[in-house]
């Protein structure tokens, strides 16, 4: 999910979409579980908007589940389960609201749990293992909780990012993490298990977060660090998977937006747009400047940060399971795979490079 900070934000599903334009929240893909929340389980070609609230500030979703902030208040809709927040029987539909807050800051979710900010206290619920939801004792609390429970007492919470096993969190300029590397930490040369958040390194001045499967990204001073898992260079170098944490991602700085999913990155530094890792349909990657060669289509692993285009106005990027959503200059771009017409162009055909997403006018 990404937020150019002026009232657009994009976040993409494994196969669907999400944006926010001017308040108003647009849904579109596939919808087997009503994840898209437009009442219905019907695949939807082209963008349609969710409700008629014009107050919407953010939107996460992962696998069939969203959670969304409209208005200070947090909803959920989609397949029933714990990451939800919702003590429901059933598939949701429709946004229901989570509890009576109406301070919800910044959120998150996984497929198997969620974190959120509220008055800058921090929020987990889902499903209560590999210590993701940073609680201390885990074994005094059920393994499914259906309700947002305050982890710790800091109020300064600033951000969070939910991982399969893991999770990662900002507060006062200072990066956290929690849970676990992988499903089985024994299997696992990455650190452990920590079942509360713990600070990594005494740095301040980090300014956003990504938390995929099995590693991490963030972003401190400009500089993009990562750490876990490294089977398909997701982590931007050719190395072995760091396991003393962060790693510096050295050849470029002017970081602002990190993305992580399955198993690639994205990043966007000095306004120019990159992918790295596995790439599972083809893309238009533009070579390194000093080959002065034109762009190719590239199918297999990037080892490195290759740059999309020569723009230098992207302002935000979310990975998708197989595309991407992005803005840029104001606009929202979507590229890659689109079986089930989550670019939202009303066909099924792929594109390698980004087309734009026309939304309907507010009525």
């Amino acid at each position: 999910m990404a937020n150019n900070g002026n009232r657009l934000f994009v976040a993409a599903g494994i196969k669907h979409s999400f944006a926010i334009k001017d308040g108003s929240l647009f849904a579109w893909g596939y919808n087997h579980m009503g994840q898209l929340g437009l009442g219905d389980q019907y695949v939807m070609y082209v963008p349609l908007r969710v409700g008629k609230r014009d107050d919407w500030e953010q939107v996460s979703t992962a696998g069939a589940r969203t959670l969304g902030i409209c208005g200070g208040e947090l909803y959920a809709w989609g397949y029933e389960g714990p990451p939800l927040g919702l003590r429901s029987s059933g598939d949701i539909r429709h946004p229901s609201r989570v509890g009576s807050r109406s301070d919800w800051q910044y959120i998150s979710t996984s497929t198997g749990h969620s974190l959120g900010i509220a008055g800058g206290n921090l929020f987990a619920w889902g499903r209560n293992v590999s210590g993701k939801l940073g609680i201390e004792d885990p074994s005094a609390h059920p393994s499914l909780i259906y309700d947002p429970v305050q982890v710790g007492d800091f109020s300064d919470w600033e951000k969070v990012s939910a991982g399969r096993y893991h999770s990662l969190g900002i507060r006062a300029g200072r990066l956290y993490w929690w849970g676990s590397f992988a499903q089985n930490p024994q299997e696992s040369h990455l650190p452990k298990r920590v079942f509360q958040p713990k600070e990594i390194g005494e740095v301040s001045g980090w300014t956003d977060i990504s938390a995929g499967p099995g590693f991490s990204l963030a972003i401190c001073e400009g500089q993009i660090f990562c750490w876990g898992k490294n089977d398909f260079k997701q982590l931007g170098f050719k190395g072995s998977p760091s396991e003393e944490g962060p790693a510096l991602l050295e050849g470029r700085v002017g970081w602002s937006n990190i993305s992580a999913a399955g198993t690639r990155s994205s990043g966007i530094s000095n306004g120019r747009l990159f992918l790295w890792g596995e790439d599972r349909t083809p893309q238009v990657i533009h070579r390194p400047e000093r080959d002065n060669a034109p762009a190719l289509n590239q199918t297999g692993p990037l080892y490195s940060p290759a740059a999309i285009d020569d723009n230098f106005d992207w302002e935000a990027v979310s990975l998708g399971g197989s595309h991407i959503l992005a803005i840029r200059n104001g606009t929202v771009f979507a590229w890659g795979g689109n079986t089930t017409y989550q670019l939202g162009t009303c066909d099924t055909a792929d594109r390698v490079t980004p087309t734009e997403v026309r939304f309907p006018k507010a009525l």
